[in-house]
């Protein structure tokens, strides 16, 4: 999540990061749970089962959280995430910048990288490298399913980014700092 920007870097790199507000996100998060049957009550699970419309189930669920949250019911992280638009960092973000993101992240959607390049870029910087990572989960992990269930099963395995992702990064950083030394 870019939250805060400082002119003096050479480079800014973001992995799997928001291009919406917190609750939005969480939003994403609800639907592809409830998708699986998760995240609802007893009741919300008996009028899915009976054919009712998993969206309405979602709209709920978001108009729940939201009042949790504008109620004071939640701590100050998930309060500030919630409401945060990452979007308004970005377009302050002057930087050359590295933007990563799997394609079967449940947690933020794929199409968010490309949304915080637009935003970095409307305000006049050019510099903004994407790179999506086919059949990686969040976690930057190979994963062609993406699913949270699978997080623990994947990490017991590996806890690892893979090497090719690190050198994707390594690779931007070198090449940033190496055009920052010539321009120096």
């Amino acid at each position: 999540m870019i939250a805060a920007t400082d002119h003096a870097l050479r480079g800014v790199v973001t992995m799997a990061g928001p291009a919406s507000p917190g609750w939005q996100i969480w939003a994403y998060q609800t639907r592809y749970k409830i998708s699986l049957g998760e995240e609802m009550s007893r009741a919300q699970k008996q009028r899915w089962r009976a054919g009712e419309d998993p969206e309405r189930i979602l709209k709920e669920r978001v108009t729940e959280a939201r009042a949790h949250v504008r109620g004071g019911e939640a701590n100050p992280w998930w309060t500030f995430f919630f409401d945060y638009d990452p979007l308004t960092a970005a377009r302050k973000v002057a930087s050359p910048v590295l933007i990563l993101h799997g394609d079967r992240d449940s947690n933020v959607p794929v199409s968010h990288a490309s949304k915080l390049a637009q935003a970095i870029r409307s305000s006049g910087n050019p510099d903004v490298t994407v790179a999506i990572f086919p059949d990686h989960n969040h976690l930057f992990l190979p994963d062609k399913h993406g699913g949270f269930r699978r997080y623990g099963q994947l990490l017991a395995h590996t806890n690892q980014i893979p090497e090719y992702v690190l050198d994707n990064i390594a690779n931007w950083l070198v090449h940033r700092l190496a055009v920052a030394a010539e321009g120096n």
